[in-house]
């Protein structure tokens, strides 16, 4: 397993756990309901600890879906 899926399924877990869901990939922002303005700031400083990150406000901002999570962890990486 390559270090890039490795850290998907991290993220998967996290969301999984925080937001109370069995299939993190179709999460957005509302859906599921669980993944609230309080939600997303749990998620948003979960991930910073867990892989010792810090987001913009922007990034944040932007991360309202598990796709959009992904995208910008990876750019991260990449910087």
């Amino acid at each position: 397993m390559n270090k890039w899926k490795k850290k998907i399924n991290k993220i998967n877990k996290i969301i999984n756990t925080i937001l109370n869901v069995n299939n993190a990939e179709e999460c957005k922002y509302g859906v599921p309901d669980s993944w609230d303005s309080l939600k997303h700031l749990e998620l948003m400083s979960t991930l910073e600890k867990e892989f010792n990150l810090e987001f913009t406000e922007d990034q944040m901002v932007e991360m309202v879906s598990t796709s959009k999570i992904y995208e910008i962890m990876l750019k991260i990486n990449e910087d």
